[in-house]
């Protein structure tokens, strides 16, 4: 199956057939590389693309993917840690904060530069999926004939 022969996918979409790979290809490093750059806005991004590609034609997976998570200005890798055979990254915001605070996001596979990967497209569907939430809004339970009045309280004496 091509990935590029479906159109652009989305986050949620590639992070799913990502999980599914069995290791990093050329095809796979660039359609996360096409989701990231669809969504940089980096003045020099053209410079970097071309890097990037220049990495994915060297088969230099891990750099390719850690060279794409650099696109996004506002996360970074947080923490990566290989146990018994299976590679987890976590990525967060790109600033200081505690990791109660922080709306980092996590993926696990056996290849390092697919877990990076992973865990940046986690990261996108959830912002994806935040922002989705946030433009609905809820609507009010009162009614006209129903409303409270306001009445200032405050005494300025």
């Amino acid at each position: 199956m091509s990935l590029r022969t479906h159109g652009r996918r989305s986050p949620a979409e590639l992070r799913d057939v990502l999980s599914g790979a069995p290791a990093a290809s050329a095809e796979l490093i660039s359609a996360a590389l096409d989701v990231m750059a669809a969504r940089c806005a980096l003045p020099d991004r053209v410079s970097r693309t071309q890097r990037i590609g220049a990495l994915i034609d060297a088969q230099a997976w891990t750099d390719a993917a850690l060279a794409i998570v650099d696109l996004d200005r506002s996360r970074a890798v947080r923490q990566i840690t290989h146990e018994e055979g299976e590679w987890s990254c976590r990525i967060g915001s790109r600033w200081a904060v505690p990791d109660w605070l922080d709306d980092s996001a996590l993926f696990l596979h056996p290849a390092p530069s697919l877990a990076i990967l992973g865990a940046l497209l986690e990261s996108l569907a959830q912002r994806e999926d935040q922002a989705t939430a946030a433009t609905s809004v809820p609507s009010s339970g009162s009614r006209r004939g129903h409303s409270i009045p306001a009445v200032a309280c405050d005494n300025y004496a």
